[in-house]
This record gives structure tokens, C-alpha cells and sequence, in this order.
């Protein structure tokens, strides 16, 4: 049965938690589909040195165009090849694209085989402390001020009715107007959990409520190093 891989790629520059099932599909594929194929040439080439690149077909995804659009997708998934899919970090379709072409693969009857590997929303959670039970991802919020505010006051409404964990990421170059908005605009008892640079050296993970946040000056130097960043609040 023609399959569709679902390859997880390091979230970091660790590459040593890469599974053994992960570097054998990739050995034994030559079809990939990619956020960039530069990323990803330069990543299979990192973990497999003797892949044989040049003899592989890679393509780019255009976030702009339905998939539909992708005429050298379409023909692969006519033609039944297999396919592995990598996103530039982290788990595919995860706040990552890709469930356009899963759902055009399953289409195609194509079996869709997911991967394990790091998720950093899911490694945030994991590190936060608060409700793993029940949690909303909500994505990127709002970035004017009014419907960021307006926002940030719905989660908060949220997490003080039902107890979901609400979770949310921002641009790097945000992190730090974020954060400022947050601890202004929700109440002082909720707790916010902050994850940088997750599975690398300057890993900075920590939770505090939103009282003793607005104490801490340090935080506001690792946010304006532009780094990855999962924003978590809940109870």
C-alpha cells in the first residue's frame, strides 16, 4: 500500500534523539515534500552522510496555494509513490502545515504513517505544571493591541470557567510585547508558563502566576533574544 511518512525533524541542533525508525524510512525513501527544501537537504545530509541527494526528488511547498496546486505533488500521489513529509521543526501538521496533503493522500488511499518525535507545544505543556487533561492551542493571537487585549481576556475567562489550559506562540520578534500584554491585561492569580529555546543549552523553562511575573525583570532580557517561545496560561 503506497504510504506518506510523517518525519518529525530536531527542534533543536541535537540531533543524537533522532529514533532509528526515523533514519531508516529517510534512508530507504526518495520522494520528500518540505516546508524548504534547503532546510531539509541540509538535515537528511546531517544525519545520513552517504544519502544520496541529487538522485532524490524534493518539493516545496507553497503556503500560499491550495495543494491542489502543486502539480508535481498532484502527479506524485497519482502515480501511487511513496512520500515522506518534513516540516521545518517539530511534528508535521502540529502548528505546522501538512494536513492539506494528508487529507489529499487519504484521497489517494494512502496509508498515513505518523512518526514520533518533539512537539515543543507539547514538550511546554508537559514542563508547565497546569492541565494536561483538557487544553485549547490556540495559535497565534491577535497582534493590535485592542483585539490582543480582547483575546487575552476571553482565555482568561476560559481558564477561571472550565480549567482549560490555553496555550499560544508569537513570533520571536514579539515575545517581549507579548508578554508585556499579558501580564497587564490578565488576572494577577493565573499562572503563565514561558518556554524558550526548547531541547537546546539556553533552555529556559517557568512557571509562575501572573503576579510574580510582573516582578521579574530578568525574564524581559531571554525574551528579547528572539528565540522560539510557547506561552501557556491556565490555574
Amino acid at each position: 500500500m503506497r504510504k506518506l511518512f510523517l518525519i518529525p525533524t530536531p527542534i533543536s541542533t541535537d540531533l543524537s534523539s533522532i529514533p532509528p525508525q526515523v533514519l531508516e524510512i529517510v534512508k530507504t525513501n526518495n520522494v520528500f515534500i518540505c516546508e524548504r527544501v534547503r532546510t531539509t537537504r541540509r538535515f537528511i545530509r546531517s544525519i545520513i552522510k552517504d544519502f544520496n541527494i541529487d538522485s532524490s526528488l524534493f518539493i516545496e511547498l507553497d503556503k500560499r496555494r491550495s495543494i491542489r496546486d502543486h502539480r508535481e505533488v498532484m502527479d506524485i500521489l497519482k502515480k501511487g509513490m511513496d512520500v515522506c513529509f518534513m516540516s521545518e521543526a517539530g511534528s508535521p501538521c502540529i502548528a505546522d502545515p501538512g494536513s492539506e496533503l494528508v487529507n489529499l493522500a487519504r484521497q489517494f488511499n494512502y496509508q498515513i504513517l505518523s512518526q514520533s518525535g518533539p512537539s515543543s507545544i507539547i514538550l511546554a505543556l508537559m514542563a508547565s505544571g497546569m492541565n494536561g487533561q483538557k487544553f485549547t492551542f490556540r495559535g497565534y493571537l491577535p497582534v493590535k493591541k485592542d483585539l490582543l487585549k480582547k483575546e487575552l481576556k476571553q482565555i482568561e475567562k476560559a481558564i477561571l470557567q472550565t480549567g482549560y489550559t490555553q496555550i499560544f506562540i508569537e513570533t520571536p520578534y514579539r515575545n517581549l510585547q507579548m508578554f508585556d500584554q499579558i501580564t497587564d491585561a490578565v488576572n494577577a492569580s493565573v499562572r503563565l508558563h514561558i518556554a524558550l529555546h526548547i531541547h537546546s543549552k539556553e533552555e529556559y523553562l517557568e512557571t509562575k502566576n501572573i503576579h510574580d511575573w510582573k516582578k521579574d525583570q530578568a525574564v524581559k532580557n531571554k525574551l528579547s533574544e528572539k528565540a522560539p517561545c510557547i506561552f501557556i496560561l491556565g490555574r
